[in-house]
Formats: C-alpha cells, sequence, structure tokens
C-alpha cells in the first residue's frame, strides 16, 4: 500500500514502516496468530486509502493498526474505517474497542474526539534477573516516557516535532539528489 512509503514522519516520529518491502509488512502486521483478525479498508474510487488491522477476542478488538494516505485526509478516510469498526464490533457483540494507549497532542486529541476513553490497566512487572531488577528499582521499565511528568512532555513535544520535520526535509532532500 502507498500510505508506507507517502512519508518518512507519521505523527511526529519516523515512520518505522517507511521504505518497508510489502511482505515485511505483511510479516509484521500478522505476528499474532492465534486470535481472528480483520482488515477493514477504505476506498476512493479505485485507489485504497486507509485501512485498520482488527485483533479479536472474546469481548474486545483491538485496532492493531490504523493507516491511512495522508493526501487523502480531506476525506476523512480514519474516522470512516474508525465509525466501520464500531458498527463491526457491535455486530459481533464486542464490549470494547481498543485504540493502544491515550496520549497527548493530535492523536491523543483524534482519539478523545472519536469517542474514546482513557481505562487504566494495572499492569505488573516482576523481575527474572538482576538486570530486571535494576530496572524496577529505577522504574526504567517504560523507558524515559514512563519517568518524565506529562508537563514536561508536553513541553518536549512540540520540540520533537520541529527536530523531526528538519531531519525529515534533510533526509527528503538527500533522497532527492541521490
Amino acid at each position: 500500500m502507498h500510505a508506507y512509503n507517502e512519508s518518512p514522519i507519521r505523527q511526529g516520529k519516523p515512520f518505522i514502516h517507511y521504505g518497508g518491502k510489502l511482505d515485511k509488512i505483511k510479516q509484521n502486521v500478522q505476528t499474532i496468530q492465534k486470535y481472528p483478525q480483520g482488515f477493514i479498508c477504505a476506498f476512493h474510487k479505485e485507489e485504497m486509502i486507509g485501512f485498520i488491522h482488527l485483533i479479536y477476542s472474546k469481548e474486545t478488538a483491538l485496532m492493531s493498526q490504523i493507516l491511512s494516505m495522508r493526501k487523502r485526509w480531506n476525506k476523512a478516510p480514519n474516522n470512516a474505517l474508525i465509525a466501520k469498526a464500531v458498527e463491526i464490533a457491535c455486530k459481533k457483540d464486542v464490549q470494547y474497542l481498543v485504540y493502544a494507549r491515550m496520549s497527548g497532542g493530535s492523536l491523543g486529541e483524534f482519539k478523545r474526539r472519536n469517542g474514546f476513553q482513557k481505562m487504566p490497566v494495572t499492569r505488573y512487572c516482576i523481575p527474572l534477573s538482576s538486570r530486571g531488577k535494576l530496572i524496577l528499582t529505577l522504574r526504567l521499565q517504560n523507558g524515559l516516557r514512563g519517568i518524565l511528568p506529562q508537563w514536561l512532555k508536553d513541553i518536549l513535544r512540540p520540540i520533537r516535532d520541529h527536530l523531526t520535520t528538519k531531519l525529515s526535509q534533510r533526509f527528503s532532500f538527500v533522497c532527492t539528489l541521490v
């Protein structure tokens, strides 16, 4: 799908699938084989402009990935895909449609506008090695993101976005020269 190679930056961060081969991406998307899965695709005329990959369990449908072409965002494919996912979840008697973590910034705002709510889930971490014990003692199990306060993340996000944009512009310039 062209959406994977449309931009090296997505949501202000480097897009890990950019430039990837279709078979490798398909392999990554279909990693969880033991649960029923499905795709919902959005089309504009003959062109596929977005999709959601859903993984179903007894009570939940997890939106494992939602991706649409940026050049077609004026058609609001993500909104249409979420609406269809809700419709399908209702028909399957699925209680919860899960859209990963509630984050800040534009993605978090998009999720809130589409009716998603934050539902805290208790996680238990058990160290299996001395290294794991050290990581838990220092509260580093969620990386730097896990120890920074929200107010500081809100300050740093625009800086990260600016630097990433500058790097992608430089990257794009280099790519056009090669």
